[in-house]
């Protein structure tokens, strides 16, 4: 169960109530979030927070987010993720997730990014090139791949033609 309210100036605000069997496991949860500037897509922010059970152990999780504009063509974003499983579960750890997206826009069809997550201890970084048209197909370069552990070499060509 959740309820969430959204408010003037892109602010907003959610409750949530979780319970479910997986296996042998009965989970049980509260959230609260927080969210601001959600009616822009380069300065909207959040935070969260869960508490509970999960897999037979105590859980908390936490994150947090936060986009920036710095300056008319650059926007950066940050996000970070904290969780825990407490014993006796045999899930039992902490992990932390950190995310950092760089977004450069070229001209307003052309745009430059990148992006680093550290998960675990471990680097994965790619860039990307975005060349979208009004008209036809767009185009992106990848340089590494966005869903590895690590950086790898890795270069991936998207093309994006519009049926209609």
């Amino acid at each position: 169960m959740s309820a969430s309210a959204s408010f003037r100036g892109g602010r907003g605000i959610s409750f949530g109530l979780g319970e479910s069997q997986r296996d042998e496991f009965h989970d049980e949860t509260k959230s609260i979030g927080l969210s601001w500037n959600t009616d822009t897509k380069d300065r909207n922010g959040s935070v969260s927070y869960i508490v509970g059970r999960r897999a037979g152990g105590d859980y908390t999780y936490w994150s947090f987010a936060q986009m920036f504009r710095v300056s008319e063509a650059l926007a950066v974003g940050i996000s970070h993720e904290w969780s825990r499983i407490g014993a006796p579960s045999e899930f039992a750890g902490a992990g932390q997730l950190d995310i950092v997206n760089l977004n450069y826009d070229l001209t307003p069809e052309k745009s430059i990014g990148g992006r680093m997550v550290r998960r675990l201890g471990k680097e994965n970084v790619y860039f990307s090139y975005r060349q979208q048209v009004r008209r036809g197909m767009d185009a992106y370069v990848i340089y590494g791949d966005p869903n590895a552990v690590e950086t790898t070499g890795m270069v991936s060509v998207k093309l994006v033609r519009p049926l209609f």
